[in-house]
């Protein structure tokens, strides 16, 4: 490692290697152990605004224009945060529907599912929202270069799954539905055949099934029939809405209880 003595040298050092990122143990390393002086040294650069906390012992560097707001992308430093936390995960929901083509549904918290629950304090990522899935997938996990790297996200198919079973996280189903028409131009039948090789929810599929027929998706609706005709209930396409009116669906064992009328008011 090269010879650092001060704060400037060690941003340089980080960011000539093209990383956002650093830890409190490569700052004691840097100190030849004194641990005393490597907190010194985060201290001062935490107050003079050059890095932010982002985790606890783990640092991301601001650019010159993020001083000013005290913010950073999280695209700029996930990957790097969650291979620290040697956890996995992908950016998912409405962060990975903003990408595939859904911009009138750009998230305001920032959205990444991970395969175990992240401990990190709400003061220090405000702007993330983990959530854990128990059976994380193995499919439909792609990778997309960023400015410090490459970050997983979750293809069209995992991310409209996805946006029905945390359907609440993505507003209402109607935001969720109004998410789907803007996605289908991307969503191919190698991802969704992709999608059902992972520990999946039938339920989930009923309802991924029956929108997909409903906007007109039939070749790729019929690859999800036999899961959902092995179906051993009928489930509310909403988990929410409070339509008193409904029908029934006997194909996809769906009780259909919104309002399609308002879909189209919204759109």
């Amino acid at each position: 490692m090269a010879i650092i003595r001060t704060y400037h040298e060690l941003l340089e050092y980080v960011q000539a290697q093209g990383r956002k990122t650093f830890s409190l143990q490569e700052v004691i390393q840097i100190k030849e152990g004194n641990r005393n002086a490597a907190s010194l040294m985060l201290q001062d650069m935490v107050s003079h605004k050059f890095v932010k906390p982002i985790a606890k012992g783990f640092y991301a560097i601001y650019s010159s224009s993020e001083k000013q707001t005290e913010s950073i992308s999280c695209h700029d430093y996930i990957d790097q945060l969650m291979q620290h936390k040697k956890v996995q995960y992908y950016v998912g929901l409405l962060s990975a529907a903003s990408v595939y083509g859904a911009t009138h549904h750009r998230p305001m918290i920032y959205q990444v599912v991970t395969n175990q629950q992240v401990r990190i304090p709400k003061k220090l990522l405000p702007d993330i929202h983990f959530f854990t899935k128990k059976h994380f997938p193995t499919h439909c996990v792609l990778k997309r270069k960023g400015q410090y790297g490459y970050m997983n996200f979750s293809t069209p198919a995992l991310t409209l799954y996805d946006a029905i079973k945390f359907e609440k996280s993505c507003g209402t189903l109607y935001n969720v539905i109004l998410i789907f028409k803007e996605i289908l131009p991307e969503l191919k039948l190698l991802d969704v055949r992709e999608l059902v090789k992972n520990s999946i929810e039938v339920s989930v599929i009923q309802k991924f099934g029956y929108l997909l027929e409903k906007l007109g998706q039939v070749n790729l609706a019929k690859y999800f029939k036999p899961m959902a005709a092995a179906a051993k209930s009928y489930v509310p396409l909403s988990k929410y809405d409070s339509n008193k009116r409904f029908e029934k669906n006997g194909v996809w064992k769906v009780i259909d209880n919104i309002d399609w009328g308002e879909v189209e008011d919204v759109a």
